[in-house]
C-alpha cells in the first residue's frame, strides 16, 4: 500500500514550463516600462529580474492547487489496466499482470454491522469491502456498488485515487452508466423503507444533488425486489427495469422519473428479472419466469416441500383460466410449465415482437455483446449457451439463426460472458464458478451465417475443486485489456487470478494471494494500447510519444527564441535622446520632457 505523501513544501514542487501566451504578457509588460515614463514621470517600477518573474507565477498557482490530489505518487499509473476489487480492497495490475497500486480495506471501507437472519436481533460486525459491480464513465470516474451500513457507490479516478462514496439504497446490485446524461442510474436488489424506492440517480457532475429513489409500481420495501435497470441512447428519454415480484416491464421516464409498466402476464409470465438491451434494433430482451406448483406429489411441477420458502409460496392462475398453489419466479426455471422462454419487447412500439424457446434448448437470462449484435444465454442445465443473432427493429430476430456453443458447465455455473472482438479477434469466452476452464468460441463462423466452430477451452487450474466460489451467488469474473491478446480471469475461492493469452489459449501468469471479487479493465482516455496483431500498441505508442515530444520540443523553442527576441529589445531600446537640456523621444522627436 502507498503511503499518503507528504505534502511538499512550494521550494519542493517543480516549476511547470511557461506557455508562450505567459511568455509574450511579460514581455509585452516589460516593454511598457519606458513609455509608461515617458506619460508619468513619477512612474516607478520594483526592480527585479526576468528570472523572478517567470518563476513567480507558476508557483502562486500551484499553491492554489490541491497538492495531495496532483502529487505523482497518487498518479503511479497512466496507461490501461486491470482494476481487481476485493474483500481486502483494490488491486491495480498492467495489462501484463505486474501489480501497480493496491489500496487496503481500511482506506476505502468502514467496519459494517448487519442483522443475520434479519429480525432475529443477533447483529454481526464485517471488516472488509463488500463489493457488487462497477461501471466507468469512460473519461475520468470509475463507479462501484458496495455495501456498507447500507448502500454506497464508490468514487475513483482512473490514476487510481479514491474520491469517497455517494449514499444510495440498500443491496445496489445493478448499475448503468449513461453517457448522453452523465448519470449513474441504479437497481437495488433489497431497498429499505427509508430509502424511498428501488430505482435511484446519481449525477456524476453534481454528487451533492439528492435525486430522490424511484418505487416502482407494486414492489414491497424491505424485501428482495432484485431486478434491473438499462438506460441507452437509442432510447434518450426513458430508461427500463424490471423487478422479479412481478411481470411486467417498467418504463421511467428520465426526466420527470414518472413510471409506467407493460404487463407481460398473458404470455404466462410470474415475473422478469435480469433483461439485456441492444442499440442496433432498439429491442429489450428478457426472461419470463413462470408460476409453477410445489410440492412433495408426483403431479407438482416442483417436487419439494412448500413450506421450505413459504415467503415465496403464492396462489396463481395460469394463462388457461386454472389455478394453482407455488411459486412465480426463478424457482420455476426448468419446471414442466416454463416453456415460454426469452421476451422480446420493442422498445419503440412499445410492444412484445415474440418470445425464443427451444424445446431441446429451454431459455436462460440474456446477456448483450457491447455492440449489441448477439444475445447470448445458458440452457437450464448449463451444458449449453446459445448465440442469437438480432435481427432488425419491429422484427422477430430469427432464431435459425442462433448458433449453440457446447460448454459442458453444470447447473447454473455459467456465470460470465466476456466478448473479445477488434482488428484481430473475434471471440467470446464463457466462464463457469464450478470449472476451472474457459471455453472460447470463434464468431467467425456465426458472423458468416454458419453453425458454430468447435470451441477451445482454457485451462485455469489442475486443482480437483473448483477454485472460484460455487453456488447460487459465486462468480468467474473475466475482464478483457481491449486491443491487446490479454484477459484476466477470477478465482475467488483459491485467492488466485489467471492472466489468459488468447492468442495460445493458455494462462500465461497466476497471480496468487490476492483476495477477489470481480475485475474489469480501465482503458484510460488520453492513451491507446490498441495495436496491430493483439500486441499491446507500445510500438504505436512509442511512435506517437516520440512525435509529440518533438513537438512539445519544438514549442519550447520557438518559445525561447521569442523571449530572447523580445529582452533583447528590451535592454537595446532607448527611449529618450538627450538633446542638452531637454530629453527628446526616441519615437515621438516634437515630444520633449525636462527630467525623467
Amino acid at each position: 500500500s502507498n503511503p499518503r505523501p507528504h505534502k511538499p513544501t512550494p521550494e519542493q514542487q517543480p516549476r511547470t514550463p511557461m506557455s508562450v501566451l505567459q511568455l509574450v504578457f511579460f514581455a509585452v509588460a516589460a516593454a511598457k516600462v519606458p513609455f509608461e515614463h515617458a506619460k508619468n514621470p513619477s512612474y516607478r517600477t520594483t526592480k527585479v529580474s526576468v528570472d523572478d518573474i517567470l518563476a513567480a507565477l507558476p508557483r502562486r498557482l500551484e499553491a492554489a492547487n490541491d497538492l495531495y490530489f496532483h502529487a505523482e505518487d497518487n498518479y503511479p499509473t497512466t496507461d490501461n489496466n486491470f482494476w481487481v476489487f476485493g474483500v481486502d480492497g483494490v488491486v491495480i495490475y498492467t495489462n501484463e499482470g505486474d501489480e501497480v497500486r493496491r489500496m487496503a480495506y481500511n482506506e476505502i471501507c468502514k467496519p459494517t454491522s448487519y442483522e443475520w437472519p434479519t429480525g432475529s436481533g443477533v447483529w454481526y460486525s464485517y471488516y472488509g469491502c463488500d463489493f457488487y459491480s462497477a461501471v466507468t464513465d469512460g473519461e475520468k470516474y470509475i463507479f462501484v456498488a458496495k455495501d456498507e451500513n447500507g448502500g454506497k457507490i464508490a468514487v475513483f479516478s482512473y490514476f487510481g485515487l479514491y474520491l469517497g462514496q455517494y449514499e444510495t439504497c440498500r443491496w445496489p446490485v445493478g448499475l448503468d452508466y449513461a453517457p448522453h446524461r452523465n448519470e449513474v442510474w441504479v437497481h437495488c436488489f433489497s431497498p429499505l423503507t427509508e430509502d424511498g424506492g428501488h430505482v435511484d440517480v446519481m449525477s456524476v457532475g453534481a454528487w451533492g444533488l439528492n435525486h430522490p429513489a424511484i418505487p416502482l409500481p407494486n414492489q414491497t420495501l424491505d424485501g428482495h425486489t432484485h431486478g434491473w435497470v438499462e438506460l441507452d441512447a437509442m432510447s434518450p428519454d426513458h430508461a427500463w427495469a424490471t423487478t422479479r415480484e412481478h411481470p411486467y416491464i417498467a418504463k421511467v421516464n428520465v426526466h420527470t422519473h414518472k413510471v409506467s409498466t407493460f404487463d407481460v402476464s398473458h404470455l404466462g409470465c410470474g415475473a422478469v428479472n435480469l433483461m439485456a438491451v441492444s442499440w442496433r434494433n432498439k429491442h429489450l430482451y428478457t426472461k419470463c419466469h413462470v408460476c409453477c406448483t410445489c410440492g412433495l406429489t408426483e403431479d407438482a411441477d416442483v417436487y419439494e416441500d412448500c413450506s421450505l420458502w413459504p415467503e415465496y409460496t403464492t396462489n396463481f392462475t395460469r394463462v388457461d383460466g386454472t389455478t394453482g398453489f407455488g411459486y412465480c419466479g426463478i424457482g420455476c426455471d426448468g419446471s414442466p410449465p416454463d416453456t415460454v422462454g426469452l421476451i422480446e419487447f420493442d422498445t419503440v412500439t412499445e410492444t412484445v415482437v415474440g418470445t425464443h424457446y427451444w424445446p431441446e434448448f429451454g431459455s436462460g437470462d440474456p446477456y448483450s455483446s457491447p455492440d449489441g449484435q448477439f444475445i447470448v444465454m445458458s440452457s437450464p442445465d448449463g451444458h449449453t449457451v446459445k448465440i442469437l443473432m438480432v435481427g432488425e427493429n419491429g422484427e422477430l430476430s430469427d432464431d435459425d439463426d442462433a448458433a449453440d456453443v457446447y460448454t459442458g458447465f453444470s447447473e447454473g455455473s455459467h456465470k460470465d460472458t466476456l466478448w473479445v472482438r477488434g482488428d484481430k479477434y473475434e471471440l467470446v469466452l464463457f466462464g463457469s464458478n464450478d470449472e476451472n476452464y474457459l471455453v472460447a468460441e470463434d464468431l467467425h463462423n456465426i458472423l458468416a451465417g454458419g453453425e458454430a466452430a468447435s470451441p477451445k477451452t482454457i485451462t485455469l487450474s489442475d486443482s480437483t475443486e473448483s477454485t472460484a466460489v460455487t453456488g447460487r451467488w459465486g462468480s468467474r469474473s473475466m475482464a478483457w485489456a481491449e486491443g491487446t491478446k490479454y484477459v484476466m480471469a477470477c478465482a475467488q475461492a483459491a485467492q488466485e487470478l489467471y492472466l489468459v493469452d488468447v492468442n495460445s489459449m493458455k494462462v500465461e501468469k497466476t497471480i496468487s494471494s490476492v483476495n477477489n471479487t470481480f475485475v474489469i479493465h480501465v482503458k484510460s482516455p488520453d492513451e491507446s494500447t490498441k495495436g496491430k496483431d493483439g500486441d499491446d500498441g507500445k510500438d504505436e505508442g512509442r511512435v506517437f510519444g516520440i512525435i509529440a515530444l518533438a513537438i512539445s520540443g519544438l514549442c519550447l523553442l520557438l518559445s525561447l527564441l521569442v523571449l530572447a527576441f523580445v529582452l533583447h529589445k528590451i535592454r537595446t531600446m532607448q527611449p529618450f535622446a538627450n538633446t542638452g537640456n531637454k530629453y527628446e523621444h526616441a519615437m515621438y522627436p516634437d515630444k520633449q520632457v525636462d527630467h525623467l
